[in-house]
């Protein structure tokens, strides 16, 4: 029989070793799981403790929702009272509605065909931070609710950067046109981004209480060709009147939470939001539960000052006009001087005189035809001045007939040609010879 490395143990020897290595292990066992332990304590901590500071909390209100979580290439159905992080991405169905809120109590919905990825939120103290990746749709944000105006906010669409650093309420939307709309609160700064460079910012408009701005095709290539036009207006009766904005409103009065049931405004301290518009509206919409009760009387406003007509000085330095009221004109460039009295604004067809500083007496307006400011044939410019609050004046029109002038050709007379003589070669005298 082969022996194959079997020993014999001796008398007295242990199968559990020697030395005090044995006496240590018991100790180091012990050390290990209490490592152990506080490693999965810190974990748990983090995913539900720590965490829930540092993003949001998802509710459907309507239809369905998805999520793709940072990291991974699948969309799954978002269930309502889900939890949202840095780096994920959520859709709306084609009926859908949510709110989501976030860790400072802002406060953002989303519309249907909502899809948006929270790109960045920074929790640190003093620094609050919370950006969107605007893809498609509609987003409204309420930074009155808890006073959580001072976390900045910015909203990256396609073509333009929305931000907001201070109490605030906006809506966003990007579709076939890309706008931003300001409800109430302090203004909210919108940065218009480069066609070809992304990085680069072309101009930054301020929108304030009631305001709008709609990014058409034609406007943004306007502002790449640095045109600056002007597109500043009152939020339009349309938008006023959608199911959206009314539904908004109604939460803004009486936010819904996470259980479906209204909280009161009288309970977390929330600002009225245009009490006007809610007493004219509420009873168009659908789904309101918030009783006329809860309005706040509509505020009485003192009429505004009426801002006198600006008057024109010249158009070229001329002021003498055809038979039919038009200055004539055959440079490329119209040039309209005007004054005016107490006015902030210049409006000329709705373009703002970026060069106009509020409180001068005397403007200009250069209406060149390069850039399809004058069009060859007659054209007109009303020309409006504005007050601090918005208010327009009366216009002055001023008309253009532009003419420019014709190249001069250069005309040939054929008779005033002179062709010239071809030299001919002399002809020696013949020789006579002699008799």
């Amino acid at each position: 029989m082969q022996n194959y490395g079997y020993k014999p143990r001796s008398r007295g020897q242990s199968t559990h070793g020697s030395g005090p290595f044995s006496y240590l292990m018991p100790f180091l066992f012990i050390i290990c799981v209490g490592l152990i332990g506080v490693l999965l304590y810190n974990l748990w901590s983090s995913v539900y403790e720590g965490d829930l500071k540092k993003g949001a909390t998802f509710y459907l209100v309507e239809g369905q929702a998805k999520l793709k979580s940072w990291g991974t290439d699948h969309f799954f159905e978002l269930p309502n009272g889900s939890y949202l992080m840095q780096g994920d991405e959520f859709q709306l169905s084609n009926d859908g509605k949510a709110i989501i809120h976030f860790f400072d109590g802002t406060i953002m919905r989303a519309d249907k065909n909502a899809d948006l990825i929270i790109e960045e939120i920074n929790t640190d103290p003093g620094s609050y931070k919370i950006r969107i990746i605007l893809l498609s749709g509609n987003i409204w944000f309420n930074k009155i609710f808890k006073d959580s105006g001072k976390t900045y906010i910015s909203v990256v669409s396609t073509n333009i950067v929305v931000g907001s650093d201070n109490s605030s309420i906006f809506e966003v939307e990007a579709s076939d046109q890309e706008a931003i709309r300001v409800i109430n609160g302090e203004q909210v700064s919108v940065d218009v981004l480069a066609q070809d460079n992304k990085e680069k910012i072309v101009e930054t408009e301020k929108v304030g209480i009631g305001q709008e701005i709609i990014f058409s095709s034609k406007i943004l290539e306007k502002y790449w060709q640095y045109q600056s036009p002007t597109v500043l207006s009152a939020m339009s009766d349309d938008f006023k009147q959608s199911s959206w904005y009314l539904w908004n409103l109604n939460e803004d009065k009486s936010p819904t939470g996470f259980d479906g049931v209204k909280v009161s405004n009288t309970d977390v301290g929330f600002v009225d939001v245009e009490p006007m518009s809610l007493t004219n509206t509420l009873s168009e919409a659908s789904t309101t539960s918030v009783s006329t009760e809860d309005v706040a009387a509509p505020v009485v406003l003192t009429p505004a000052v009426t801002l006198k007509t600006p008057e024109l000085v010249s158009v070229s330095g001329g002021t003498q006009t055809n038979a039919n009221g038009f200055y004539v004109i055959s440079s490329d460039t119209a040039v309209i001087k005007g004054k005016v009295a107490g006015a902030t604004k210049i409006l000329v067809n709705d373009f703002e005189l970026k060069k106009y500083k509020p409180g001068e007496e005397v403007f200009y307006y250069y209406a060149n035809s390069n850039y399809g400011f004058m069009k060859k044939g007659e054209n007109t410019y009303n020309i409006f001045a504005l007050d601090m609050n918005g208010n327009k004046s009366s216009p002055l029109v001023v008309r253009v007939l532009y003419e420019p002038k014709e190249p001069e050709a250069t005309v040939t007379n054929p008779a005033s040609v002179i062709t010239p003589a071809v030299p001919v070669p002399a002809v020696p005298a013949p020789t006579v010879p002699t008799i």
